[in-house]
């Protein structure tokens, strides 16, 4: 058996401690799917074998630049030539000849080759340089510089050849690592967009399903500030912008930002399709906003709805160069979730308008087919218009009869309360103007509208949206339904123009009736009021016809007792006399002296029953007998009945014929 030679010895050596360096580090990097730790391994691992001092690891990214990944320096105490340094983050790969085999370099080829000058910059003074491509299947994957400033051993072509099955088997995990991660993202991907259908399902309040959608679309493609934009016919209308990081913000602005502060935007809206600024510094596409300053990169993809885009999802970061298609696949995915949400919310909002319009009409209906009274009409007719558009003041106005003026008869507020006096701020010249065309008018900002801008009731009440619709009763025009915002400007559209001319149509009949219901009640009033001064008039007529009728029977009275006082006084006054003169030629005591005696008592007596005649003055009367009444004499004549005397007399008795 022939002896092995000492060169053959030492070439075993070196192939045995190459195939254990190769196997160290193949099991290192195919131990774990943990690629930065592996690659610090690989990397330290490498070095002790090659006799290096220092080392980094760059990867090949998607801009097809070589992007640090990881460095080792195996000294780092203070003196080393290491110390506190770090290579070169970038490698423009793509400016460069592709490395495709490990290239050994000496300190006087370190200077030619394009790709150590760079880094020559971090380590200046260097003796020898690697440079390992990292390949997997053909391609390269990325690159191994290893550098040295002592004097490192000599690297001989199995050192190559093991370099070059490092490089694979390093170049061969990255690959691992990265099918692996993609598959990580695409099930996260997918769990997220999983999530983020739930979210868009699991409510129909549209801000809160945005703010949803957004955290879900943080999980998958970082971003410092996103936001949903509708496109408008002024600009973009925000309805969500949400701040990440220290700052943690959401904003829903439904203010129109123009056109012209959104161009990159404005852009994917036309194009209708997705945009990348990867610096917007230096992008035509970007308009500078102070509040927008810290933003470098910047991605977009449209909302699209039926064919239709109507709007824009945006993300930006602080740093350029951030986003790639990846991220806009991502972004067109969550904005199909966007717009789904935005959709149903749509539909969500249409629903709820036809049941709320539904809704007011029902109410409309019922109130003012159950009552004929007027104020609760046209007060319910005024609440619900004003409920259903949000109107901040309702007016229902009549024309006057008598001066043919438009004339505020009821008005409203939001609160349901009624505005009195001063506060009857209507714009007469709509008023007018609907009144007379029976037209009509929606006015999103009547200062602003060339119709009515100059008008002096629209400048001195500072009004807005202003919404005003004929009522119109058999063909006539009664009057109209008159709603304002002297705050809001577009607060009204077509579609509340739709709902109170619907109101209107079906009040109007109601409204008509109503009045001449109160008319009716007017009339039946004034009527009510006649008969009962008819009726007051026959009363007095009749007291006074009954007053003279007793006047009349006091004239006869006073007349018929004093033709009968004066007949009878004279025959009296001569029976008197007779009666004295025959009583001095009677002896008296005797039977005759007492009957004359007796005719003189009958004599006084009927004298001062002449005597009461001669004063009788009114119309009293006194029971007799059988039920009749014969006239009281001495009330008559205004004395006390002999019978009377010394108590209280009772009053005179009117109420049976006599005269008070």
């Amino acid at each position: 058996m022939s002896e092995i030679s000492q060169e053959e010895v030492q070439a075993l050596r070196q192939r045995n401690r190459a195939l254990e360096a190769l196997n160290a580090i193949a099991a290192t990097v195919n131990g774990s799917l943990e690629l930065r730790n592996r690659l610090d391994a690989a990397l330290t691992q490498t070095l002790e074998f090659t006799g290096f001092d220092a080392g980094a690891i760059y990867l090949l990214d998607a801009s097809h630049n070589l992007t640090l990944h990881t460095q080792r320096c195996l000294d780092t105490a203070p003196g080393s030539p290491y110390y506190g340094e770090s290579p070169v983050p970038v490698l423009p790969w793509a400016q460069f000849e592709p490395v495709s085999a490990p290239i050994s370099l000496s300190q006087e080829q370190i200077g030619t080759h394009p790709l150590t000058q760079l880094l020559l910059q971090c380590y200046p003074g260097l003796r020898a340089a690697l440079l390992i491509p990292l390949r997997a299947k053909g391609e390269v994957m990325g690159l191994m510089s290893l550098v040295a400033h002592k004097e490192p051993p000599e690297i001989t072509a199995l050192d190559i050849g093991t370099l070059a099955a490092i490089g694979d088997q390093i170049g061969i995990a990255v690959e691992n690592a990265r099918l692996f991660e993609a598959e990580r993202r695409a099930h996260h991907t997918a769990a997220t967009l999983r999530q983020a259908l739930t979210v868009v399902t699991s409510t129909l309040e549209l801000s809160e399903v945005l703010s949803r959608v957004l955290d879900q679309l943080a999980r998958v493609v970082a971003y410092d500030s996103a936001a949903v934009m509708l496109l408008t016919e002024d600009g973009f209308n925000t309805l969500l912008a949400k701040q990440i990081g220290q700052e943690k913000k959401e904003k829903r602005k439904h203010t129109a930002v123009p056109l012209s502060e959104r161009k990159a935007a404005w852009r994917v809206t036309q194009e209708r399709k997705p945009i990348i600024l990867p610096d917007v510094t230096l992008s035509a596409d970007w308009t500078a906003v102070d509040k927008m300053r810290y933003i470098r990169s910047w991605a977009g993809v449209p909302l699209i709805i039926r064919d239709e885009v109507i709007g824009v999802l945006t993300v930006d970061k602080v740093e350029p160069n951030y986003y790639n298609e990846q991220h806009l696949e991502l972004l067109q995915a969550f904005a199909n979730q966007v717009t789904l949400a935005i959709e149903n919310a749509r539909l969500y909002e249409t629903v709820r308008q036809e049941l709320a319009e539904r809704t007011t009409l029902y109410e409309v209906a019922r109130t003012v087919s159950s009552t004929l009274d007027l104020k609760t009409v046209l007060q319910t007719v005024l609440d619900e218009a004003i409920r259903a558009t949000g109107a901040e003041r309702g007016y229902l106005v009549f024309r006057e009869e008598e001066t043919g003026a438009m004339v505020p008869y009821v008005a409203r507020n939001l609160d349901q309360a009624t505005i009195a006096g001063a506060d009857f701020q209507v714009s007469r010249t709509i008023v007018e103007r609907v009144a007379s065309s029976g037209e009509p008018v929606l006015t999103v900002n009547a200062k602003e509208d060339p119709r009515f801008a100059k008008q002096p009731s629209v400048i001195t009440y500072g009004l807005r949206s202003v919404l005003c619709v004929p009522l119109v009763g058999k063909g006539q025009i009664i009057g109209v339904v008159y709603l304002d915002n002297h705050l809001k400007a577009g607060q009204f559209k077509q579609r509340d123009l739709d709902l109170l001319t619907a109101i209107a149509s079906q009040a109007a009949t109601v409204i008509e009736n109503a009045m001449l219901y109160e008319r009716l009640k007017q009339t039946n009033r004034q009527l009510a009021r006649k008969i009962d001064e008819v009726n007051k008039a026959y009363t007095q007529l009749q007291e006074t016809q009954a007053q003279l009728i007793q006047a009349e029977k006091r004239a006869a009275v006073v007349e018929l007792a004093g033709a009968t006082a004066h007949e009878l006084n004279q025959p009296l006054t001569v029976l008197q006399g007779l009666a004295t003169l025959l009583t001095s030629d009677v002896e008296e005591g005797s039977r005759l002296w007492q009957d004359l005696q007796t005719i003189k008592e009958a004599t006084a007596r009927t004298a001062e029953i002449v005597r009461r005649l001669s004063k009788i003055t009114s119309y009293e009367t006194k029971p007799y007998v059988g039920g009749t009444r014969i006239i009281d004499l001495a009330r008559a004549a205004g004395e006390t009945p002999p019978g009377e005397q010394g108590r209280g007399a009772e009053p005179p008795t009117a109420s049976d014929g006599g005269i008070a």
